[in-house]
């Protein structure tokens, strides 16, 4: 799906461009300035560049270990979109000139403007949402009573399904389902699974339903799914979850043998991740 990487860019471009290039603009603006009022350029482009790498610095680790855990990215965007406005409303009050004040007002009422504008219209089904540290998920109820776990932008695709009724799904779950029931049973006469992006279940669930007595451990990298699965996908309560964990260091540290390994974990929606 090349459109998901080239259409991403290109939103990203028509959606951020002109912000990042106004902001790009402040540099050279200031040194002019200063140039202007008679000051040393050369000393006022150090601070400039000074105050801009730090504020780089703080806006990094900042995003990474406040903003976005504590607001998630949207709260982030928001954020730092009223810190501009702020700072914004702070030139207006100190320019001498009013078509600078005219300038400085149009600019700061423009986000204000933006920021008060309706959400978009919540799908239909909505049952929960939430933002995790990995991706935005989203619990859908269909129709006809089954559930689905969205992932990010979703596309046509999901990562979870439950359905009142029934076992077997239709969809590629079930052909999991039977390369476990096939695993050779191990010396307690029990089926050892492991499911490598255990989402929120549908797999596991699945197969103690066909086999209570199976052992199924399920791998999922994202925490916060779980608690997903457990709410609106019957996670069964006996699984045995490695949450917060990759795939890989679970399946090189476990030292147990399975007598069927599924895999059902993606990268981008469209393929197994490299490193795993």
């Amino acid at each position: 799906y090349p459109f998901v990487t080239t259409g991403s860019l290109l939103v990203s471009i028509v959606g951020l461009g002109l912000p990042m290039a106004a902001l790009g603009a402040v540099t050279p603006w200031l040194v002019r300035l200063s140039r202007d009022a008679g000051l040393a350029p050369a000393r006022v482009t150090g601070r400039i560049l000074a105050a801009g790498t730090l504020g780089s610095l703080a806006g990094t680790f900042g995003a990474t270990h406040l903003l976005l855990p504590a607001l998630g990215s949207v709260g982030a965007v928001r954020a730092a979109g009223v810190l501009l406005a702020v700072a914004g409303l702070v030139m207006f009050f100190l320019a001498r000139r009013k078509s600078s004040r005219a300038a400085l007002a149009a600019l700061v009422l423009l986000p204000l403007l933006a920021g008060s504008l309706p959400d978009t219209r919540p799908l239909d089904g909505l049952l929960e949402e939430v933002e995790t540290p990995y991706q935005w998920a989203r619990v859908i109820e269909q129709p006809d009573g089954s559930r689905q776990l969205l992932l990010n932008e979703g596309l046509d695709s999901f990562h979870s399904v439950w359905q009142p009724t029934g076992v077997l799904t239709g969809l590629y779950y079930d052909s999991l389902l039977y390369a476990a029931a096939l695993s050779p049973r191990a010396e307690d006469d029990r089926r050892h699974v492991m499911i490598v992006g255990l989402a929120a279940g549908t797999s596991a669930r699945q197969i103690l339903a066909l086999d209570p007595d199976a052992m199924v451990r399920g791998v999922e990298l994202d925490a916060e799914i779980i608690a997903l699965g457990k709410r609106w996908f019957d996670l069964p309560e006996q699984t045995q979850i490695d949450a917060g964990f990759d795939g890989r260091v679970v399946l090189d540290r476990v030292p147990d043998r399975y007598g069927a390994v599924l895999v059902d974990a993606y990268a981008q929606q469209i393929y197994l991740p490299p490193h795993l």
